[in-house]
């Protein structure tokens, strides 16, 4: 009975010959990286737009109603960096002082960004025979949202437009577009 007893201890010492023995301190997780918070910054740009607008003829009409209470504008957009070049549409409506109030949206190819204005007139050129009065607006744009690279995007500022002929519109956005970047998370 000595023998096996014997047997069975130096069996024991060659399997734990070879083992490391770990503290009961130290901990036996795998090492993981300290936390680190991360934190999204907004990114606000100034720009300034340059809008080329014409009102859209309704439907089931020739011309441009002239004194429209309501309507529709499509024209191209160029702004500087990050929107470029792109195209606005917008509608609106006139209260009986002449104010214009409306939506819009903008398409550039980074996206589209959408909101409101609001234009009190200026000043009115004398009407001729052959086209409407020249009239132009001051007031304040907003930016409510947007798509794509865009769709965060918020702002506000303000826009001036003239036109020749109350149909076609030279306008200038001036404002603060502020966009939070997009945050890529992989799933692995």
């Amino acid at each position: 009975m000595r023998r096996i007893h014997l047997a069975a201890i130096a069996a024991t010492g060659l399997l734990t010959a070879g083992l490391v023995t770990i503290p009961a301190s130290a901990s036996t997780t795998a090492h993981k990286p300290p936390k680190t918070k991360s934190k999204v910054v907004a990114i606000t740009t100034k720009l300034s737009c340059h809008l080329s607008l014409a009102t859209d003829i309704p439907a089931g009409d020739v011309t441009v109603p002239q004194g429209a209470a309501s309507g529709h504008q499509s024209g191209a957009a160029s702004c500087g960096a990050p929107l470029l070049r792109g195209v606005e549409t917008n509608s609106f409506t006139a209260n009986t002082a002449g104010d214009l109030a409306g939506t819009y949206s903008q398409w550039f190819k980074a996206g589209t960004v959408s909101g409101t204005y609001a234009l009190t007139p200026q000043s009115t050129g004398p009407p001729s025979p052959t086209s409407f009065a020249a009239i132009s607006y001051t007031g304040k744009i907003s930016v409510t949202g947007g798509s794509g690279l865009l769709r965060r995007a918020v702002g506000a500022g303000t826009l001036s437009c003239s036109s020749p002929d109350a149909a076609h519109f030279a306008c200038t956005e001036r404002l603060k577009l502020t966009t939070v970047p997009l945050t890529i998370v992989s799933k692995g």
